[in-house]
Protein backbone atom coordinates (compact mmCIF):
# COMPACT_ATOMS: atom_id res chain seq x y z
CA UNK A 1 0.00 0.00 0.00
CA UNK A 2 2.78 1.93 0.65
CA UNK A 3 3.96 2.26 -2.63
CA UNK A 4 0.55 3.93 -3.73
CA UNK A 5 0.65 7.05 -1.11
CA UNK A 6 4.18 7.57 -1.81
CA UNK A 7 7.29 6.55 -4.25
CA UNK A 8 10.54 7.98 -2.56
CA UNK A 9 13.16 8.73 -4.61
CA UNK A 10 16.17 7.23 -3.64
CA UNK A 11 19.70 9.62 -3.55
CA UNK A 12 22.92 8.03 -3.35
CA UNK A 13 24.56 11.87 -3.32
CA UNK A 14 26.56 13.32 -0.51
CA UNK A 15 25.84 16.54 0.86
CA UNK A 16 28.58 19.26 1.52
CA UNK A 17 28.54 22.70 2.58
CA UNK A 18 29.42 23.62 -1.08
CA UNK A 19 25.64 21.21 -2.10
CA UNK A 20 23.58 21.15 0.93
CA UNK A 21 20.32 19.28 0.13
CA UNK A 22 17.58 21.65 -0.55
CA UNK A 23 14.74 19.90 -1.30
CA UNK A 24 12.83 16.66 -0.56
CA UNK A 25 11.17 15.12 -3.34
CA UNK A 26 8.28 12.31 -3.29
CA UNK A 27 5.94 11.12 -6.06
CA UNK A 28 2.39 10.49 -4.50
CA UNK A 29 -0.77 10.04 -5.32
CA UNK A 30 -2.44 13.47 -4.98
CA UNK A 31 -5.70 12.36 -2.95
CA UNK A 32 -2.98 12.51 0.12
CA UNK A 33 -1.66 15.52 -0.28
CA UNK A 34 -4.03 17.20 1.98
CA UNK A 35 -2.28 15.12 4.97
CA UNK A 36 1.14 16.72 3.96
CA UNK A 37 -1.12 20.54 4.73
CA UNK A 38 -2.14 19.20 8.36
CA UNK A 39 -5.46 18.07 7.74
CA UNK A 40 -6.63 14.95 9.47
CA UNK A 41 -5.85 11.66 8.30
CA UNK A 42 -9.32 10.10 10.06
CA UNK A 43 -11.32 10.37 6.32
CA UNK A 44 -8.92 7.39 4.69
CA UNK A 45 -9.44 3.72 5.36
CA UNK A 46 -8.02 2.00 8.65
CA UNK A 47 -4.77 0.58 5.70
CA UNK A 48 -4.21 4.41 4.28
CA UNK A 49 -3.84 5.69 7.94
CA UNK A 50 -1.15 3.07 9.05
CA UNK A 51 0.86 3.60 5.93
CA UNK A 52 -0.01 7.59 6.21
CA UNK A 53 1.23 7.40 9.60
CA UNK A 54 4.90 5.87 8.97
CA UNK A 55 5.18 8.61 5.53
CA UNK A 56 4.32 11.52 7.46
CA UNK A 57 7.02 9.68 10.00
CA UNK A 58 9.00 9.17 7.62
CA UNK A 59 9.23 12.70 6.18
CA UNK A 60 9.70 14.20 9.76
CA UNK A 61 12.63 11.78 10.30
CA UNK A 62 14.09 12.89 7.10
CA UNK A 63 13.95 16.49 7.89
CA UNK A 64 14.72 16.84 11.40
CA UNK A 65 12.01 16.44 13.53
CA UNK A 66 9.43 18.28 11.48
CA UNK A 67 6.64 18.08 8.67
CA UNK A 68 8.67 20.13 5.67
CA UNK A 69 6.95 22.84 4.01
CA UNK A 70 5.87 22.31 0.59
CA UNK A 71 7.89 24.13 -1.99
CA UNK A 72 5.62 23.02 -5.61
CA UNK A 73 3.79 20.09 -6.84
CA UNK A 74 4.46 18.75 -9.82
CA UNK A 75 1.91 17.92 -12.51
CA UNK A 76 -0.10 14.51 -11.98
CA UNK A 77 1.29 11.67 -14.83
CA UNK A 78 -2.12 9.53 -15.30
CA UNK A 79 0.58 6.65 -16.43
CA UNK A 80 2.12 6.80 -12.96
CA UNK A 81 -1.15 8.14 -11.14
CA UNK A 82 1.68 9.97 -8.93
CA UNK A 83 2.85 13.78 -8.87
CA UNK A 84 5.48 15.00 -7.40
CA UNK A 85 5.95 17.11 -4.11
CA UNK A 86 9.11 18.88 -3.68
CA UNK A 87 9.86 20.43 0.14
CA UNK A 88 12.29 22.61 1.34
CA UNK A 89 14.24 20.60 3.47
CA UNK A 90 15.06 22.33 6.80
CA UNK A 91 16.71 18.59 8.62
CA UNK A 92 20.33 17.62 8.20
CA UNK A 93 22.55 19.24 4.85
CA UNK A 94 20.22 21.68 4.65
CA UNK A 95 22.39 25.20 4.22
CA UNK A 96 21.88 25.89 8.13
CA UNK A 97 23.14 22.65 9.24
CA UNK A 98 26.38 23.23 7.71
CA UNK A 99 26.43 26.99 9.35
CA UNK A 100 26.04 25.97 12.62
CA UNK A 101 28.37 22.73 12.16
CA UNK A 102 31.24 24.61 10.58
Amino acid sequence: MKDKISRPIKKTRNYTKLFPKISIYREMDPKYIPCLGGQSIAGYSPEEREDLYWFLEDLREENGGTLPKISSIGSYSGEAKVCLVSFINEGDYCREYFKTNE
